[in-house]
């Protein structure tokens, strides 16, 4: 019996009653060797699961470290092409001659304001008017001192006259009577008082002459502030001097004119003129002559080109920014204003120019960049760019002809980049 194997014996166990319904009741030896197999089955799961696990190889690693994956990028053969040249120039847009319009007077209110900014005025036009009531009272008080002085030399002339006819009588009679008294038919007595008669007749014609002189000098200061009374009633009309554009308007309606704010109610720019002040670097400024056509742009109007001419370039640069003040004329419009910000384009013919499309310009702080691909990476690259036509800009330095740029896509590369290379003109 050495290879038999020993089982437990189930003798002397009853088998339980049936049940109710005829089945049997499991016992629990049986159902203690279900749970035991059970056990055992999912002991043996989980060991699988772990040899698996423990054997499975590790990631190659070669993988680990695989290189991410080369972008898809166009590029195109930087070449020369014919390339018309042009100039960018910018500045502000200035009053070619502005003419600051001020009040004579101060102390007085705007009663009136007839003109807003970016009118057109004419010659002696009407801007704005001042308070005059108080000055035309004055004028009324003056032409009254005027009238008493005229009527009161009219009095002095009247009585110089009395005087003098009087003077002449009693001059008459003192002749006569001196006569008289040679000839012994009056006493000297008699001939004395008529004397005295004369004298003092003549001292009353000297009386009414010097009454005259005074009135006539009374009445001529009185006119001569009368006029200048109607002189600042004049000067509380503000008038255009001349032809221009209401470029400024600081006049209020209701408000007082002081020293400080008379100086400039009204800003007019004059003879209808304005330019565009641009400064120009010296190195382009031997490109540019007086008379030569100016395309302008604002920023205001991108959608609107201004006809511009040169007129005047400053005989001498300033040490400092190396650059030259250029004054380009412009026309006088309602939708330009001074102090507007403003680009000139000036083009010079065509020629060929190393030549890469705009697109494929990244600009940084003011530089320019692109892509230029060496191998299979892109490599970013500062360059000098010059002129702009149709698209195109012209590389002055930083690039070479032949040299592969990226055209599309180089908004999301970085320095050093890999890339592939897809529908280009290579």
């Amino acid at each position: 019996m050495g290879g038999a194997i020993m089982r437990p014996s189930l003798e002397g166990i009853e088998n339980p009653p049936p049940t109710a319904h005829g089945g049997a009741i499991a016992s629990p030896a049986k159902r203690s060797g279900l749970a035991v197999r059970l056990l055992v089955l999912a002991g043996i799961g989980l060991a699988g699961v772990l040899v698996f696990v423990l054997t499975r190889p590790a990631p190659e690693a070669s993988e680990a470290a695989r290189p991410p994956a080369a972008l898809s990028v166009t590029v195109e053969p930087v070449q020369k092409r014919l390339l018309a040249r042009t100039l960018m120039v910018t500045g502000s847009i200035a009053a070619w001659d502005e003419l600051p319009i001020g009040a004579e007077l101060t102390g007085l209110r705007i009663e009136g304001v007839y003109v807003e900014e970016g009118e057109r005025v004419q010659r002696g036009q009407l801007l704005a008017r001042l308070n005059d009531r108080p000055l035309r009272a004055q004028i009324r008080q003056v032409e009254a001192e005027i009238a008493r002085g005229r009527a009161l030399i009219a009095q002095s002339r009247a009585n110089f006259a009395e005087a003098r006819a009087l003077r002449g009588e009693a001059e008459a009679n003192r002749h006569r009577f001196d006569d008289l008294q040679r000839q012994g038919a009056i006493s000297e007595v008699e001939a004395t008082a008529r004397r005295t008669s004369a004298d003092t007749y003549g001292a009353r014609l000297g009386g009414a002459s010097q009454a005259i002189a005074v009135a006539e000098s009374d009445l001529a200061r009185a006119e001569a502030r009368r006029e200048e009374l109607l002189a600042m009633l004049a000067q509380t009309r503000i008038t255009a001097p001349a032809e221009g554009l209401i470029s400024k308007r600081q006049a209020k309606l209701g408000s007082v004119v002081s020293p400080l704010s008379a100086q400039a109610l009204f800003t007019l720019v004059r003879d209808r003129r304005l330019e565009l002040q641009a400064e120009v670097s010296e190195v382009r400024l031997g490109a540019i002559a007086p008379g030569q056509a100016v395309a302008v742009q604002t920023d205001a109007l991108p959608e609107r080109r201004f006809a511009g001419r040169v007129r005047e370039i400053a005989p001498a640069v300033d040490a400092g920014s190396r650059n030259a003040l250029v004054k380009i004329d412009l026309p006088l419009d309602p939708a330009l204003r001074p102090g507007m910000f403003a680009r000139g384009e000036l083009r010079f013919g065509a020629g060929p120019a190393l030549a890469v499309p705009e697109g494929a310009l990244i600009f940084d702080n003011g530089r320019a960049h692109l892509f230029v691909v060496q191998g299979e990476k892109a490599v970013r690259r500062a360059v000098e760019t010059g002129a702009r036509s149709g698209g195109q800009v012209e590389i002055t330095g930083g690039l070479a002809a032949g040299e592969q740029i990226v055209l599309a896509g180089a908004g999301y590369l970085k320095d050093g980049a890999r890339v592939r290379t897809a529908g280009g003109a290579s």
